[in-house]
């Protein structure tokens, strides 16, 4: 099927020709003939994809009104050969990708003729043809399909970035956002999209609204490893060595262990004030950090614009729908509440998802003239004193860890002495060497303290004073 000798020239450097294996109908051949550039580049490039290999636009030659291309030259990606330019410092260093490829079309419009018509095909390539799993990265292959075009301009026209097809992240429950996201693919138009009812279908793996009965502190899959990217990002770059590598990281850990110590010496030293004069909310305060406190209150406040209605009630439970007025629209939870438990759940899933309880329970709470939170609500894991037990390795092993209070107090109170007094030591040599000379001595007394005086050391004592 090749349209030239061009082919016979494209060998690798052991002689080998690479020829795809493409079905006639998909393959070009000499006297094609396309009504546009735009067809024969389509055309191309889906042979392309078949047999494994990307394309790219070539050469042009224009007639004499320069109004239109008379012939064009669409060619294997891999077309041409690597050139260095010395007088040039390039800041990126691109792998070669090119291997001086002949594989090629050629097609000519002759005068008067409104068709473009294949001239040459050189079908031989030199080099092994992409496999099928990687061919939409090659540059020709990378597209995006008509319908994703059609939503993106439909969400953009009513100011809805796609990062954000709100049916996703913004819904509380499976009903929810079912019916989210059918309304949003209906006004689409994109129902029968099979790309999209594929994903529907595998909802319950990837939307936030079918897992939020599994404790995850509120967490995606992937947040944990984006937040560990932007902090660390703060220190690195690629540019750095090994060992500045090493010596940045390990200053990062120093800088995220120093704000933990802050923060645990704040929640041990203070109490965090209550927007709410409220039992619940000073109960809190006490109890939690003050980061997993500012969220409680927050809920807290959004309760109270939160509103009960009875919706059914039998000798076990009672369920009430709790609405709330956000951005022009009412969402609507519903409260279960389990007489017998004396227990209260709700559709929202916050407190199995992220541990802190709901406004829609504390709406119930309030109405009810609960005054202070049950301890079932109460994850010790949000609480000023979690570090205070014991945690243990995988293999059994206790590790230790103390969070107390007067601890942290003292070690800030004694780091600001000894800073003072270094900075004092410093501005002259006799200070220096004065407070090196004592320091000594203090590390000697300490350990002593430490350990206790051993009984070679009383005994002696003892005969001298004998």
């Amino acid at each position: 099927m090749s349209g030239g000798s061009e082919s016979d020239d494209c060998v690798t450097a052991n002689g080998r020709v690479y020829i795809p294996e493409v079905r006639n109908e998909e393959t070009p051949a000499v006297g094609m003939q396309f009504d546009s550039l735009d067809i024969v580049y389509n055309f191309y490039n889906r042979y392309a994809f078949l047999a494994g290999f990307g394309i790219r636009l070539h050469s042009s030659f224009w007639g004499e009104n320069k109004k239109e291309i008379l012939r064009k030259e669409f060619v294997c990606c891999k077309q041409g050969a690597y050139r260095k330019d010395e007088t040039r410092e390039r800041k990126r260093q691109r792998g070669i990708s090119r291997c001086n490829c002949k594989a090629k079309i050629v097609v000519v419009k002759t005068n008067g003729s409104k068709k473009y018509t294949i001239s040459l095909f050189a079908e031989g390539h030199n080099h092994k043809m992409t496999p099928s799993e990687r061919l939409h990265l090659l540059r020709s292959h990378r597209r995006i399909s008509d319908s994703t075009k059609v939503l993106t301009k439909q969400l953009g026209s009513v100011n809805i970035p796609i990062n954000q097809k709100k049916a996703i992240w913004d819904t509380d429950n499976k009903d929810e956002f079912d019916a989210k996201w059918n309304s949003v693919v209906t006004k689409a138009g994109l129902t029968d999209h099979p790309w999209l009812s594929s994903m529907f279908d595998l909802r319950e793996s990837w939307v936030p609204a079918y897992a939020r009965h599994f404790f995850a502190t509120g967490m995606s899959s992937s947040q944990r490893a984006e937040g560990s990217h932007g902090f660390f990002k703060q220190y690195i770059s690629r540019r750095n060595s090994l060992m500045d590598f090493i010596i940045r990281f390990e200053r990062a850990l120093s800088h995220q262990r120093q704000k933990e110590l802050v923060a645990d010496h704040v929640d041990a030293l203070e109490v965090a004030q209550c927007i709410l004069p409220m039992p619940m909310n000073k109960q809190m305060a006490t109890l939690y950090t003050r980061t997993m406190f500012q969220k409680f209150e927050q809920e807290l406040i959004q309760s109270k614009a939160c509103f009960l209605e009875l919706k059914t009630e039998d000798a076990s439970k009672v369920v009430y729908n709790v609405s709330r007025r956000r951005n022009w629209e009412t969402r609507v939870a519903e409260v279960v509440y389990v007489k017998d438990s004396n227990h209260a759940s709700c559709s929202c899933k916050r407190f199995e998802f992220f541990g802190i309880i709901c406004k829609h329970i504390l709406a119930l709470f309030r109405r009810d003239q609960i005054e202070y939170m049950p301890d079932k609500y109460i994850l010790k894991r949000w609480k000023k004193t979690a570090k205070s037990g014991l945690v243990s390795y995988a293999n059994g092993n206790e590790i230790k860890d103390s969070a107390d209070p007067s601890l942290l107090i003292k070690r800030s109170t004694m780091s600001r002495l000894a800073s003072d007094v270094v900075e004092d030591a410093l501005m002259c040599e006799e200070g220096c060497e004065l407070l090196s000379e004592t320091l000594k001595s203090l590390g000697v007394k300490l350990k002593l303290l430490k350990d206790g005086p051993s009984n070679n050391e009383v005994g002696g004592s003892s005969s001298i004073c004998a």
